[in-house]
C-alpha cells in the first residue's frame, strides 16, 4: 500500500470516529485550532524479508488539537484504543481492504499551544509487506531422459 493511501486510510478512521473534526493530511494546521487532527510521516524504513518480500516499517505523527488538555486526551486515548484494540476495516471503495497492522502506538502528555489550544502527539508504527518484482524466467517445455543399461 502506498503512502498516500495509507494516511488517506488513517484520517478515515479519524474522519468516521470524529465527524465533527477536521483531518490534516501530512501538513500541520495553521494556526491551531481546536477540534482537528493532524497525521504526519515521521519516518520509513525498507527491510529485506524474505526473497520474495520487503518489510515496510512506517512511523506516522498524530496530533491532536482540542480547547483543552483533559479533551486532547481524551480524544488520544480513544484514537489509541480504535487504532489497537478494534479492529474495524477502514472505509474504503471496491473490494473490503485489508486493515491496518499498527505494531504500536504511544503519546505523550499534553502541550498547550500558542493560540490557547492543547495538543497530544501520539506515535503510530505500521508495518506492511510489498511483493518485491522478480525476472521473467522463460520456463522448459520439454525435458527428455535418457538410459542407458548395461
Amino acid at each position: 500500500m502506498s503512502l498516500i493511501d495509507e494516511v488517506a486510510r488513517i484520517a478515515g478512521l479519524i474522519a468516521e470516529r470524529f465527524p465533527e473534526a477536521a483531518v490534516h493530511q501530512l501538513e500541520d494546521p495553521q494556526p491551531h485550532a481546536a477540534n482537528a487532527f493532524a497525521i504526519g510521516l515521521r519516518s520509513e524504513t525498507r527491510k529485506y524479508e524474505a526473497r520474495g518480500h520487503t518489510m515496510i516499517d512506517r512511523q506516522y505523527a498524530i496530533t491532536c488539537y482540542m480547547a483543552t488538555a483533559k479533551e486532547a486526551l481524551l480524544a488520544m486515548e480513544t484514537l489509541s484504543r480504535l487504532i489497537m484494540n478494534e479492529s474495524v476495516p477502514a472505509p474504503g471503495d471496491g473490494e473490503a481492504p485489508s486493515p491496518l497492522r499498527a505494531e504500536e502506538f504511544s503519546y505523550e502528555g499534553p502541550s498547550s499551544a500558542s493560540e490557547g489550544v492543547a495538543s497530544v502527539t501520539g506515535t503510530m508504527r505500521l508495518q506492511s509487506r510489498q511483493a518485491r518484482s522478480a525476472l521473467d524466467v522463460q520456463k522448459m517445455n520439454h525435458v527428455n531422459v535418457r538410459t542407458a543399461y548395461q
